[in-house]
């Protein structure tokens, strides 16, 4: 089982994270919407983005972009182009030199 953490909770970001999760590993998403957020953790749905799917019940959200990269050892951006370079920026500090990132946006800055 790997820690994995998706930055992006629109549809494209909930449906990996969510496949993740179904393969078995433990998996955190970062989304920048509270209410988000809390669809996910109270309903394991993300009725904003993609509504009718329902999520693993293994999948954890955060708001907090610490508590999704605490012990990751797999990065997935699933952003928006247009703030992928401001949140990876962000995210620096706490992603190891040894562990790998996908870039899983959509589009080009």
């Amino acid at each position: 089982m790997t820690r994995c953490a998706v930055i992006g909770a629109g549809a494209w970001g909930t449906a990996l994270a969510d496949l993740l999760a179904r393969n078995g590993h433990d998996v955190s998403i970062w989304a920048y919407e509270w209410d988000v957020v809390e669809s996910i953790n109270r309903s394991h749905l993300n009725r904003r983005f993609l509504a009718g799917h329902t999520l693993s019940d293994t999948l954890r959200a955060h708001n907090n972009l610490d508590d999704v990269l605490k012990g990751a050892e797999l990065v997935t951006f699933a952003t928006p182009s247009h703030v992928l370079r401001a949140i990876a920026k962000s995210c620096r500090p706490q992603v190891k030199s040894n562990i790998p990132v996908v870039v899983a946006s959509k589009g080009i800055e």
